[in-house]
């Protein structure tokens, strides 16, 4: 892949944040192949802590240069801690001063800055139609939803209570229209990381473009339990076993409307800037999907703002470039591949680059959507009051942190953190649910609190 992103990692994995994992590709025809060398990485101690890692190991170098703000009450978070939308230290109100400084305000009321430069990296059309919503980001919201179109992805955790005891960590999956991906997350962590599953699996699982897609917009109701029942039919057919007898239940199942970027920008500038109103926006849409894109137009949105003190000249390309926004399959390159899934730096005979995919959502499909329900952005309120920033009711008013659940979410607190420690290796940042139990409230319910899942 891209040398620096690569050099990148390599030191992460040097200071034991990260270790190569490997993996393979499974198909009916051809069980498991392994890819050797292992291409890619994970956490040592879980995704969340690796990144919290990142983010410590940056401000160790250049803390003299940097000011951290997060959402939560203390840095480095604790093990358990959540990292939730409601919290009021999520900052979501940005101000254009007079002299054409930017003031940022979170929810609580405290300001930051002023700053000369206001950088953005969601893309969702939800957020973007909340949140870019003044005189000085509409262009950049107008600019977004007009061009950027997303296809969804639909992924499951699944935990067996029976061990399968396969033969390999993770696979690409070929040739079945309902899976394109599964790991398991036992075996992500590093070798001397403690793992508390008492004998159980835990397995992430994720469908392909065409299928997530498909399933959503035919029952976005249903397509939970639908996923469920598909991901385990197919991953027994894929391993040659019978694995309902392995007691799988779902924790949690998720559709990420804007997983996959469609289109991408008509420029090679990796990022977008507005130089009138000095706002930057960037993510993996602008270079290609995944996270090395993600990282790669970051570095081309510093290398953008570093450019500007400087007095260099703007990048070609970066400052609303005109034209239609082409395919994002135009940015694949030799070695990398485009899945059902995301884009990869991977090679292997059976692993070829999909077609664009037949329906993506753009903004307007959004809002059509999510208008119907109320969604939160399209008619409903944002936030949930009196609960805790995971949704439970009981919490301090607002979604303060600290908020204690009480009656039969108080019950299922203990139930809950085994799960989801064990999945991140003990350090949990998700909230994890068993199939059937009450479901939190969320961003698209109506204000009146009924669910429109």
């Amino acid at each position: 892949g891209d040398a620096w992103f690569k050099s990148k990692m390599e030191s992460f994995e040097a200071k034991g944040f990260c270790h190569r994992w490997p993996v393979g590709v499974l198909s009916h025809e051809h069980g498991f192949e392994s890819i050797k060398p292992a291409p890619g990485w994970a956490g040592a101690e879980g995704m969340w802590v690796l990144q919290e890692k990142m983010v410590g190991q940056i401000a160790a170098e250049r803390g003299q240069h940097l000011e951290l703000h997060h959402s939560v009450a203390h840095w480095p978070p604790t093990p358990g801690q959540k990292f939730p939308d409601q919290s009021p230290l999520v900052v979501e109100n940005y101000e254009k001063n007079k002299d054409g400084t930017w003031t940022l305000w979170n929810a609580k009321g405290e300001s930051f800055g002023p700053f000369d430069v206001l950088v953005g990296a969601y893309a969702s059309h939800n957020h973007t139609n909340v949140q870019l919503r003044n005189a000085a980001t509409q262009r950049m919201r107008d600019y977004l939803h007009d061009n950027l179109r997303f296809s969804p992805v639909i992924t499951a955790m699944v935990i067996f209570r029976q061990p399968l005891k396969l033969a390999f960590n993770a696979a690409y999956v070929v040739g079945d229209a309902r899976l394109a991906w599964a790991s398991n997350n036992n075996r992500k962590v590093g070798q001397n990381i403690a793992f508390k599953a008492d004998g159980r699996e835990f397995w992430t699982f994720m469908a392909p473009a065409k299928y997530s897609f498909e399933s959503f917009e035919t029952d976005g109701r249903g397509y939970k339990k639908r996923a469920f029942n598909d991901f385990i039919t197919a991953f027994s057919e894929l391993v040659g076993l019978n694995l309902w007898q392995y007691e799988p239940y779902m924790v949690r199942a998720l559709h990420w409307e804007a997983g996959l970027p469609c289109t991408t920008l008509p420029s090679e500038a990796g990022c977008l800037f507005d130089a009138e109103q000095s706002l930057g926006w960037c993510g993996q849409w602008a270079t290609h999907g995944g996270v090395e894109g993600a990282a790669l137009s970051g570095k081309c949105m510093a290398e953008l703002v570093a450019g500007i003190t400087r007095g260099i000249e703007l990048p070609a390309g970066a400052v609303y470039p005109e034209g239609a926004w082409p395919d994002v399959g135009c940015r694949v390159t030799p070695g990398y591949v485009r899945l059902g899934h995301g884009f990869f730096h991977i090679q292997h005979p059976r692993l070829q680059s999909i077609d664009p995919p037949a329906s993506s959502l753009s903004a307007k499909d959004t809002s059509a959507f999510w208008s119907q329900h109320s969604a939160w952005g399209y008619g409903g309120k944002a936030r949930s009051r009196g609960q805790d920033p995971n949704g439970h009711p009981g919490g301090r008013p607002g979604g303060l942190l600290g908020g204690k659940a009480h009656g039969r979410w108080a019950a299922k607190d203990a139930e809950r953190t085994e799960i989801c420690g064990a999945a991140t290796g003990g350090h949990n940042n998700s909230h994890a649910r068993g199939e059937g139990e009450r479901q939190p409230k969320r961003r698209w319910m109506v204000s009146r609190g009924s669910p429109r899942q």
